[in-house]
């Protein structure tokens, strides 16, 4: 069965001490030894700088953020923008967006790096769909910002926030499937999908429950 892991961002300790960024570089060493094919970017990373991603990225850590450019005039992203996966017959694409309520968070105000909306992100989104029979949008989205993203963007079909509590129960809006993945502590949830391209379905398997592994 084609599978996609992915971490929707909400991930970094909400303060900066000594201890947390120890453990920043713990999860960041965990995605990369568990094989993770996307960590996306939200509201308690871009608090914690930029800086601390861009390094981490060039040491290998998959994350993939859509909407952050170099600087406010360049067509150029900071990290990438999007993955996709070729897994069982089947062609996976994720894509990672900071969200606007993510962004305005940002103790960095005087960053020179340059965003957009994930409602200015159509081209790409429309063009990555083309390329892929599945694809996943996520990030720290409210569920206002979610709803608006998805009757926005019907050629989506999974949509996973950081900014819905992981206990809710999995919805559609138009054939978009929504669920949430924030959870409090060091935790990390699994949610398990069933996917099959010839009838356009995506299904989650237990949209009440998911598993966890303390880190």
């Amino acid at each position: 069965m084609a599978n996609l892991t992915v971490e929707a961002g909400n991930f970094a300790p909400a303060t900066h001490t000594r201890a947390d960024s120890l453990k920043t570089r713990a999860l960041l060493e965990f995605y990369r030894m568990e094989g993770y094919d996307a960590v996306t970017l939200s509201g308690r990373e871009v608090q914690t700088g930029l800086a601390v991603w861009e390094q981490a990225a060039k040491e290998g850590a998959p994350i993939v953020v859509a909407n952050l450019f170099r600087d406010k005039h360049s067509k150029k992203t900071v990290f990438k923008p999007y993955v996709i996966k070729k897994d069982h017959g089947e062609k996976l694409g994720v894509m990672g967006l900071l969200s606007e309520s993510a962004w305005k968070t940002r103790r960095d105000t005087a960053t020179t790096r340059g965003f957009k909306s994930p409602l200015d992100m159509g081209k790409l989104i429309k063009k990555l769909a083309k390329k892929t029979d599945h694809l996943t949008v996520a990030g720290d989205f409210t569920p206002a910002e979610t709803d608006t993203f998805a009757a926005h963007f019907p050629e989506v079909d999974l949509v996973i926030s950081s900014g819905i509590k992981s206990g809710e129960r999995a919805r559609t809006l138009g054939r978009t499937v929504i669920i949430g993945s924030a959870s409090r502590g060091n935790f990390g949830n699994y949610l398990e999908f069933s996917f099959n391209s010839s009838i356009m379905s995506m299904k989650p398997s237990n949209p009440l429950t998911s598993s966890s592994r303390s880190l």
